[in-house]
């Protein structure tokens, strides 16, 4: 797998079994993410349930449009020979988005409290996704591919005969791509707010979310989603334009997106840490304007090193 998924069409890779590490981690990623599926698959036969028995909710629709467009992608670039294309189409989807994200957004519907219908919902999409993944990835990895696929509920002998996966047209979805692109964006913001300001990870922590009308709906119909991913305790929509006074903030497809810092924070630490940070900023910055305004260095320095210079002042 690895040498199909680090090698370009028409050009030579030199062998490094560092480079094996890349495929090890990715095989062990699909048999992690396969040992979780089948512990919350339960009884049923999954093979029988028909997908018009089921709501799809937004998650499921997200994950079955870019399964799609993974078959796609894959079968396209292996007819024309792209192998490597085909193999890094499947690596980011099964890891990427699939393991990620879809897992993750599944395990609270997978809980015993959940809703029946919904829990069964998750099981059959987390099945069907990791099967057609198998599928397409069996012709770059088989040994582990067939494993797990054996382990898995299946039809057919071997993975080897099975058949291609197909791309179903109702599955393709723009809108469900869109929403969930903008939940992830804003899940990934408020962790990078988090990280920024010594939050532990898996502190929980409020939310303050500020923007039009439109966007809030949207945030508002996500809430379910993006509190579990984004450990929120508590989102506010601030649908008058009000905003936290002591706050860590950041910009969210043009939605200000605001992390509440007081009790969280030492605040006169942190005020002293961004008053360090001022002052090496301005002093980084009065040493290139020295610089560039010392003749001996414009003439005897590389003009990269000149150029660098240049841009910390254009910052």
């Amino acid at each position: 797998f690895v040498m199909v998924y680090l090698t370009p069409t028409g050009q030579d890779l030199l062998f490094d079994e560092k480079r094996l590490e890349t495929g090890r981690f990715f095989a062990n990623k699909m048999w992690n993410a396969a040992r979780l599926v089948q512990m919350r698959l339960g009884d049923e036969d999954l093979s029988k349930v028909r997908e018009s028995q089921l709501r799809l909710t937004l998650a499921d629709r997200w994950i079955l449009s870019r399964y799609a467009n993974a078959v796609k992608d894959t079968t396209r670039n292996l007819k024309t020979y792209r192998f490597n294309e085909a193999a890094n189409a499947i690596y980011h989807f099964a890891w990427g988005e699939y393991c990620d994200w879809y897992l993750e957004m599944a395990k609270p519907r997978w809980a015993d409290d959940a809703d029946p219908d919904d829990r069964r919902t998750a099981r059959w999409v987390a099945w069907k996704v990791l099967d057609g993944i198998l599928r397409l990835l069996h012709p770059f990895m088989p040994y582990v591919t067939e494993e797990i696929w054996q382990a898995m509920p299946h039809d057919g002998e071997l993975l080897a005969t099975a058949s291609w996966p197909r791309a179903k047209k109702a599955w393709f979805d723009a809108e469900s791509e869109r929403q969930v692109g903008f939940l992830q964006e804003l899940v990934v913001t408020v962790r990078n707010l988090r990280a920024e300001n010594g939050l532990p990870p898996g502190k929980a922590v409020p939310l303050v979310v500020r923007g039009t009308p439109q966007q809030l709906d949207l945030v508002e119909s996500l809430a379910s989603q993006i509190q579990p991913l984004a450990r929120i305790e508590g989102l506010t929509l601030s649908r008058d334009g009000a905003r936290p006074s002591v706050a860590a903030s950041s910009i969210v497809q043009g939605c200000e997106v605001f992390l509440p810092l007081e009790g969280l924070i030492d605040l006169d630490e942190e005020r002293a840490r961004l008053a360090r940070e001022a002052d090496k900023l301005l002093r980084d910055l009065e040493n290139s304007r020295k610089k560039l305004r010392n003749q001996d260095f414009l003439a005897k320095a590389r003009p990269d090193v000149v150029e660098r210079e240049k841009q910390h002042l254009a910052m």
